[in-house]
């Protein structure tokens, strides 16, 4: 059962025609890290199976301050210059369980 204070995030990175294998490698190189941050509960990256250059991280977080804390790591910063130029468009969704 999910805590009050759990945060799950739903993030979609859709990679720019051409980047799809750099930015793949580029997301796989975060999941050992980021399941060691503090309060990181699930932390599985998917690709599409009709848009291959689509993916989508699905994460679970202990509170919202401990993902804010996950935010500002540096892995996260060096996944961001990795990656400058080779994606086409991001979205960050934070979502609570209610059921």
């Amino acid at each position: 059962m999910n805590s009050p204070t759990e945060i799950t995030v739903v993030a979609k990175i859709v990679a720019a025609p051409g980047f799809e294998a750099q930015v793949e490698q580029a997301l796989i190189e975060l999941i050992p890290p980021s399941r060691r941050d503090p309060g990181c509960l699930q932390y599985d990256l998917h690709r599409s199976t009709e848009a291959p250059h689509a993916f989508m991280f699905v994460e679970r977080w202990e509170s919202k301050s401990l993902l804010d804390e996950h935010l500002a790591t540096p892995h996260l910063a060096d996944y961001q210059r990795k990656v400058e130029g080779m994606i086409e468009a991001w979205e960050l969704n934070l979502m609570e369980r209610i059921a």
